[in-house]
């Protein structure tokens, strides 16, 4: 976390520590490391580069994050620089400290990085701005046609459907949830079929903001309609 410059917060009653990444975090709980039920580059961080001597680098440890890593770091590290996905010049593929999972670090687009700042975020971090994708694989296409309808039905969520055609019929291959938090930043939650995973047993929980009080009683009306409020009425105490 140190090295993609992020912000950190360690709890010692509950043992998380929470990687601050802008309007995103990641939470880590003490214990057995797991692996991500996605692909090898399940989470892409954006990261700005910043040329050395700007007169916006107030802190040395800012500048141009990326390439320290990639020059500094040996291959227990970084497996390899390729090229950014989301607009960026370079990204790197990082192991995690487990190597269990790996990380994509890209940069963000030139002149983003202070835009997506202006977000409101947690505490403040160095480098690392926000997670712009994270992606989930599930052993067949039902299960990800059902996630689209999920996120459709209940949460409103836009949603990029990917087909495929197999023995004459058009099946879903992939599902892309987006999310906007603010301006030019752009974040999806992607779920994917792929027969050689099984349905994930112990997947990390997802917290989503939705844009105002309105829309969270549409969601939560939602719910409601189909059984699914039960848990969140005996919290609240409400019928």
């Amino acid at each position: 976390m140190e090295g993609l410059g992020c912000g950190e917060t360690y709890n010692p009653s509950t043992g998380q520590l929470w990687a601050h990444m802008g309007p995103s975090q990641i939470r880590f709980h003490e214990g057995n490391a797991t692996t991500w039920p996605g692909e090898p580059l399940a989470v892409e961080v954006l990261i700005p580069r910043i040329p050395s001597g700007s007169q916006h680098v107030a802190d040395p440890r800012y500048e141009d994050m990326l390439n320290m890593l990639g020059r500094t770091l040996d291959t227990k590290i970084v497996e390899e620089m390729r090229e950014a996905r989301t607009g960026g010049e370079y990204a790197a593929l990082l192991h995690d400290a487990a190597r269990k999972n790996k990380v994509e670090a890209s940069e963000a687009p030139s002149g983003w990085g202070p835009a997506i700042r202006r977000i409101a975020s947690g505490p403040p971090c160095k480098n690392a701005l926000a997670l712009s994708d994270a992606i989930i694989h599930l052993p067949k296409r039902t299960q990800v046609q059902g996630v689209a309808r999920f996120y459709e039905h209940y949460i409103g969520s836009a949603i990029t459907k990917k087909y495929a055609v197999y023995e004459a019929q058009a099946l879903m291959d992939i599902c892309m949830v987006h999310f906007g938090p603010g301006a030019k930043l752009h974040q999806t939650l992607t779920y994917k079929a792929d027969l050689r995973y099984t349905v994930p047993s112990n997947l990390a929980s997802v917290c989503i903001y939705v844009v105002d009080h309105v829309q969270f009683h549409l969601v939560f009306a939602s719910c409601c309609d189909s059984g699914g409020c039960g848990w969140i009425q005996s919290l609240i105490g409400k019928p």
